[in-house]
């Protein structure tokens, strides 16, 4: 009787994550890579960079994943003040600092780096200093 439930939950574990890798494939459809193409280069904050993130992160790949990098860039760069926010958005969804994480590459120009990195080492919140090293570790590959 054990054998036969524990076969059945690793049948509906497997079944229910096949699903979710088909779902998030079918998820980027040409017009819905169209839409994230054109705004993923073109945001101003972390609440906005984490509604697109929600919306198109099976979109992540090619011009779109270079767009997230110049926005999430920019915004580490230019905007540190947020840097609060963007703690609050990675405190709730552990995901989401993984892809901003990803998105700290070398798409992004040394002088971006070097200031996401000055940043991250000058200017972090006591409360983020695991986050900062994060990013600042990330900035340095």
């Amino acid at each position: 009787m054990i054998r036969v439930i524990l076969t059945v939950l690793l049948t509906f574990f497997l079944l229910t994550s096949a699903s979710c890798v088909f779902a998030n494939d079918a998820a980027c459809a040409p017009e819905v890579a169209k839409h994230a193409e054109n705004i993923a280069a073109t945001l101003k904050n972390w609440d906005d960079v984490y509604l697109a993130y929600e919306k198109y992160r099976s979109c992540d790949d090619g011009s779109i994943a270079e767009g997230f990098s110049d926005s999430i860039g920019e915004i580490l760069a230019s905007n540190w003040a947020s840097i609060i926010t963007l703690g609050r958005l990675t405190k709730l969804d552990e995901n989401f600092k993984i892809f901003v994480l990803h998105h700290v590459d070398e798409t992004l120009s040394r002088a971006t780096l070097h200031k996401i990195k000055e940043n991250a080492h000058n200017r972090c919140p006591m409360r983020l200093i695991d986050l900062c090293g994060e990013i600042a570790n990330s900035a340095d590959h």
